[in-house]
């Protein structure tokens, strides 16, 4: 990624996997495995998993408190007096847990006795269950990672998720810093951008980001904005979406696209529907 570092940024890193900043995960074939068990589940109605993860999401920051981050524990009296109208969303997420309980991804599952309790498989499985849209960006990462070219080579040089990009827009001229990782002072850094997915062809970069649920124009300009202003002319810039809209991804998305189009932004729309080697394809026909 040093593309970033060349036009003016840094990659504040993170030591930890489950800490706030860029994390190489180690791409194993377990992991692998575990990953596209969970995006089947997800693919099956992206919709319904958004609301599931962010139960979860919502749970856990009222999970009893523990020394080990991968366990998750709470009673449902707690839960009761803490959230407001908590049953819907205990009902998801124990039924969420069981799914992933029988998929492998979580362990020591227990809901009995008015008791929600189970252990994440590793750092990297809670990481991809922290957020609703991450499943999708892992599962890019992993195709990228995959790609060949016609020789047998790696199609991708580089390739990261979840890539934290700090700056100082302070004054006009460019500014090149060194890698760095949590401990470093950055107080004179007063922008932060988030790259889902960025991957390196060649000399060319491309910024992907993933989104699993409804995308708004925003969006558009977030990731014009950050490859702009880190990439080249040359970079690329792609949206991989299940839906687009929040009625699906009909007619009414149409000036969307059209948007999108003018800036040079490649969408990669219903990826739910996709399999691996559909999604793939698409992947590397936009990056060209």
């Amino acid at each position: 990624m040093d593309d970033i570092v060349l036009h003016g940024g840094k990659l504040r890193y993170s030591n930890s996997v489950l800490g706030d900043g860029t994390y190489r995960m180690s791409l194993s074939d377990d992991f692998a495995e575990d990953v596209n068990s969970m995006w089947d589940l997800c693919k099956t109605d992206p919709a319904q998993w958004n609301m599931n993860l962010n139960a979860l999401e919502l749970l856990s920051h009222y999970k009893m408190q523990d020394d080990d981050p991968l366990d998750f524990f709470l009673t449902f009296r707690y839960a009761e007096e803490h959230i407001p109208n908590c049953t819907e969303k205990l009902n998801r997420v124990c039924r969420l847990a069981e799914e992933l309980g029988r998929r492998g991804v979580i362990e020591k599952l227990r809901v009995d006795s008015g008791l929600l309790a189970f252990r994440y498989k590793n750092a990297q499985i809670k990481r991809c269950l922290a957020k609703a849209g991450s499943v999708l960006e892992i599962k890019m990462l992993l195709l990228a990672n995959s790609a060949l070219d016609d020789d047998g080579n790696q199609y991708y040089n580089d390739a990261a998720s979840g890539v934290t990009i700090v700056w100082s827009n302070h004054g006009s001229s460019v500014r090149r810093w060194n890698f760095y990782d949590e401990s470093t002072d950055y107080c004179d850094i007063n922008t932060e951008n988030e790259i889902d997915v960025m991957l390196m062809r060649g000399v060319i970069p491309v910024f992907v980001s993933c989104k699993n649920g409804a995308v708004d124009s925003n969006e558009l300009y977030k990731l014009n904005t950050v490859a702009d202003r880190f990439g080249s002319i040359y970079a690329k810039k792609i949206i991989a979406a299940t839906y687009l809209g929040k009625m699906g991804s009909g007619r009414e998305m149409d000036p969307f696209r059209r948007r999108a189009e003018e800036m040079g932004i490649e969408l990669i729309e219903n990826a739910h529907l996709m399999n691996d080697d559909e999604l793939l394809a698409r992947l590397k026909k936009a990056t060209e």
